[in-house]
């Protein structure tokens, strides 16, 4: 049974920060102009939604919402009643144009998942089909967190699926902070609704809700430039993002959001991996069903843990390898070295013209994925049209593999590109930076992997007409040349070492924007 009000208030307050706040100076006068440069950046650069946009949105919401209603009622009777939740981005208030809307349906427990999921007249997913607004819709009924990815009159949607004993129980945001909707439900509820849950405490965890979402589109943003945002091939989510932007204002909870910006890439970059990083204090977590939740022996083989602060814990960053932690580490560190020369005052600016003046520029600048010697180039071959969504989704969710393979043979740097690079009718493709700082990789075993792989993409795929998909290494100017996408549309961005050996601007000794005690190293529990 869901507990009332006065209880969930006191599930909240037992949530005790790890961290205590390393500074609560005043910020100074050019920290607040550096975050007008940032904000009109972020503003010119990575809009948010328009007012017709996000009426757009909702629209779309609401008429799945209807949908939703109408599927629930013909399954489960007139009395059945549902709750449609909205978590990520669009819950946060950092959405932008083209981006999903994260939604969580919460069912009664006595409808079955497989009928969500089912393509037929009767089931979800069917009705959703018979819709002339649907499109790309794509239901993976067998994954680890079962999802329905489809576009509905242009807009993205990620539809998840939660059955809990009273969904009624679930009236609002701060309802959902209730353990007992988790406490006996199956694993995919728990971690379906563990994305609204943790967006609804990332929002109570920090006391300064503007400055938060200013640092999350920045480091959004930041993440998609470098070529590290793609949670699924290993590097940073939205959830990432999301709870590294709290960690910063929770120790900086006075800072500007430009110097909170500038103390998240240093501490992430210093962060003593794989020590785990948490918002709050563990708590003791019951399932009825054997959910665990994630602890040091458990997530013994993580690289990054980042632990979401909802019940049971998880770690958000699973995904993460040894390579791809070796490159978020290092431009999270040629980030931090920027962003710090960035909001460095000049001494023949004032406060306005030093607004005007920031270059914020150089901190989001394209990553430059041209800069490896070898690539590996996974190609498919599509037949009916109708494919591309499912081969998109399925190879794209599997290139991880490829980075472990790799990994296994010595391969130092492995960097996977987000997206397909070949987008032809006919055919997908994906490429993936090889980087080998000692011996060459063994062209033997070498060539075994990527075979390995593919066959391994065959063996998996459950599409139904087998999937025509080869593997081989491309070197860099054969790459570069068939894909000019590869290289930064605005010139070569500062290397690392460019950046760390790039002198000040001359003028004189410059005063750091940070508040006294802010330049510390941050020991993880704290």
């Amino acid at each position: 049974m869901a507990r009332d009000a006065k209880e969930t208030t006191a599930a909240m307050t037992a949530l005790r920060p790890v961290h205590a706040p390393r500074s609560l100076a005043e910020p100074l006068p050019e920290a607040i102009a550096a975050t007008r440069a940032l904000i009109a950046y972020l503003d010119e650069a990575a809009p948010l939604l328009s007012e017709a946009e996000a009426a757009h949105r909702r629209a779309v919401v609401a008429a799945l919402e209807r949908l939703v209603g109408e599927w629930l009622v013909a399954v489960a009777g007139d009395h059945a009643r549902c709750r449609v939740l909205i978590s990520g981005s669009s819950k946060l208030g950092v959405a932008q144009g083209g981006d999903d809307i994260d939604v969580v349906v919460v069912a009664p427990s006595r409808v079955s998942r497989s009928s969500f999921f089912d393509d037929s007249a009767r089931g979800f997913v069917g009705r959703l089909k018979a819709r002339p607004e649907v499109s790309d819709l794509l239901a993976v009924a067998t994954a680890m967190v079962p999802v329905v990815s489809v576009t509905w009159d242009g807009v993205k949607l990620d539809v998840l699926f939660a059955a809990v004993d009273n969904p009624e129980a679930v009236v609002d945001d701060a309802s959902l902070l209730d353990d007992a909707h988790v406490q006996a439900a199956d694993e995919a509820t728990v971690l379906a609704l563990n994305g609204p849950r943790v967006t609804h405490i990332l929002g109570s965890l920090i006391s300064d809700v503007a400055t938060f979402a200013i640092v999350l589109r920045a480091l959004r943003l930041w993440a998609k430039r470098r070529g590290v945002y793609s949670n699924r091939v290993g590097f940073l989510g939205g959830i990432n993002c999301a709870i590294l932007a709290a960690f910063a204002c929770q120790l900086y909870p006075k800072a500007t959001a430009s110097v909170a910006l500038e103390r998240c890439f240093a501490a992430v970059a210093d962060w003593p991996w794989p020590v785990p990083l948490m918002l709050v204090q563990p708590r003791k977590y019951y399932s009825a069903v054997g959910v665990r939740q994630w602890d040091v022996r458990s997530g013994r083989a993580d690289k990054m843990p980042l632990i979401t602060p909802a019940l049971p814990n998880t770690n958000s960053a699973f995904n993460v390898t040894a390579s791809s932690l070796k490159i978020l580490r290092d431009e999270f560190a040629l980030a931090a070295k920027v962003t710090a020369r960035t909001l460095l005052p000049s001494p023949v600016l004032d406060t306005a013209q030093a607004a005007a003046a920031a270059p914020w520029a150089d901190v989001f600048a394209p990553g430059d994925f041209a800069r490896f010697e070898r690539y590996a180039y996974v190609e498919c071959r599509l037949g009916a049209s109708e494919e591309r969504v499912q081969v998109a989704g399925y190879v794209g969710s599997k290139l991880r593999w490829l980075v472990l393979g790799l990994e296994k043979l010595g391969a130092s740097r492995i960097h996977p590109f987000a997206e397909a690079v070949d987008a032809r009718p006919t055919a997908l493709g994906w490429l993936v930076g090889v980087e080998c700082s000692c011996e060459p990789l063994d062209p033997a075993l070498l060539d075994a992997a990527l075979q390995d792989f593919a066959s391994s993409l065959r063996r998996k795929w459950t599409g139904p007409v087998g999937l025509s998909v080869s593997v081989r290494m491309l070197p860099r100017a054969d790459a570069v040349e068939r894909f000019p996408a590869l290289s930064p549309p605005t010139g070569r961005p500062m290397s690392f070492m460019q950046a760390l050996l790039k002198p000040a601007a001359a003028g004189g000794t410059k005063r750091s924007l940070s508040p006294p005690g802010q330049r510390k190293r941050i020991k993880p529990g704290a």
